[in-house]
């Protein structure tokens, strides 16, 4: 069965995950008391877990949507 709104959180879903890693990696690369390969291995972190969950939310999107 298709969800015609599932399109829409979708997209929701992804701005809100792209913003919060924005903002958790500027978080994390303002702390001071990190050492800077630490602070780069953060905010790598970050943008792998928000890599993986967009491209689930952009693989999983076709099973609701015709």
């Amino acid at each position: 069965m298709a969800y015609p709104w599932f399109s829409i959180i979708a997209l929701t879903l992804i701005a809100v995950l792209a913003i919060i890693a924005v903002g958790a990696s500027v978080a994390v690369w303002r702390i001071g008391s990190l050492a800077a390969p630490y602070r780069g291995g953060l905010i790598a972190v970050i943008a792998v877990v928000a890599s993986v969950g967009i491209a689930w939310i952009f693989f999983v999107s076709p099973v609701y949507v015709d």
